[in-house]
């Protein structure tokens, strides 16, 4: 079995140099999480449930390819805006 204090979390980055970074908040949070569930659960519980948030964390680097979906008018007022900025502070 896998220890819970193994868990280790870790920077990850996308062939884009996203990055994803636990803040030592999040981090103590998750042991938190971890921790309670240990005692009011079960270890196994514990370890399933972090591993199943860590790898949640882990999808984010695929943001926005797999996450939520685009808003078509959005899409369409960023590029006005884009193209407003280009031409007011590039002249372009």
């Amino acid at each position: 079995m896998t220890s819970l204090l193994s868990l280790k979390l870790k920077t990850m980055k996308t062939t884009k140099q996203t990055k994803i970074v636990w803040t030592n908040s999040a981090k103590n949070d998750l042991v938190d999480i971890r921790d309670f569930l240990n005692k009011s659960e079960s270890p196994q519980f514990a370890i399933k449930t972090t591993k199943q948030i860590r790898d949640e964390v882990a999808t984010l680097k695929e943001w926005p390819k797999h996450k939520g979906t685009y808003v078509k008018e959005l899409q369409e007022l960023s590029r006005d805006l884009d193209a407003v900025l280009r031409r007011r502070l590039l002249g372009t």
